[in-house]
């Protein structure tokens, strides 16, 4: 499969997967020496577009600003274009009006998921050596996505709330399910699985969940085929609408 082709997630709410196109983007600031000089962000913009023509980026932000450097976020359409922008940009200095110094450039591939490292050092630590034995949620078995939108994952009788069905026909594709959890995770809320029941906070827009599979290989099966991706939904007229979700492995013992 190509890496910017959509992976069908739950086929019936027009859920898919696709690759999460971004590099951060860190630009050296030399020591500015004359009082009242700044540096234009927008200038900086400007360079690093220059620096990755032919390509082109469809969103690029500042996140970050400190007198050493500025930290950009770069979003583009396919993996194929970021991977491009990356090696044109590596390495680059920028000349900006004004500067004697050069401004030095480097590329970073975001990539916030644990690794399979992690969690196994994280369970070892805790005794856990054989990772398909011991008790559920006492071994690296469960997922915490954050970031699900609560409409996208209801049922027709689930009161617009998010469903342990689908939560699950849509996550079991990795694997089988043992079990799920939903949480809501707004400040109102307490910190407990299935606050999305009678009294829940109705403005609630996204939700946590947690997602627990039998067996070791489907965990890892899942962390690796999230990583780096996010979740789309095709709607009317082929429309494209996206959430952006963060993975981690379950560390409170679920």
């Amino acid at each position: 499969m190509a890496d910017d082709v959509p992976l069908v997630l739950y086929h019936p709410a027009g859920l898919f997967l696709k690759a999460d196109a971004k590099i951060t983007i860190l630009v050296k600031i030399p020591e500015i020496k004359v009082f009242g000089v700044t540096i234009s962000n927008w200038e900086v913009m400007e360079k690093l577009k220059g620096l990755s023509k032919p390509e082109e980026f469809l969103n690029l932000r500042v996140v970050n600003y400190s007198r050493e450097r500025i930290v950009f976020e770069g979003e583009f359409e396919s993996l194929r274009a970021m991977r491009k922008v990356a090696l044109l940009l590596n390495g680059k200095v920028i000349k900006l009006s004004g500067f004697s110094d050069l401004l030095k450039v480097r590329v970073k591939h975001n990539g916030d998921s644990p690794v399979k490292q992690e969690w196994e050092d994280h369970f070892a630590e805790r005794g856990v050596d054989a990772f398909d034995e011991g008790k559920p949620g006492e071994r690296p078995d469960t997922i915490r996505i954050q970031g699900l939108p609560v409409k996208w994952f209801a049922s027709k009788t689930s009161n617009e709330q998010p469903c342990p069905r689908v939560l699950t026909q849509a996550f079991q594709k990795f694997g089988r399910v043992r079990q799920v959890g939903i949480y809501d995770p707004t400040p109102c809320q307490p910190k407990s699985f299935s606050a999305f029941g009678p009294g829940a906070n109705a403005r609630s827009l996204h939700f946590e969940g947690y997602i627990q599979y039998e067996k070791y290989s489907a965990f890892c099966n899942a962390m690796s085929s999230l990583k780096g991706m996010k979740i789309i939904r095709l709607e009317d007229g082929g429309k494209e609408v996206v959430a952006k979700i963060t993975i981690d492995f379950d560390r409170t013992g679920f």
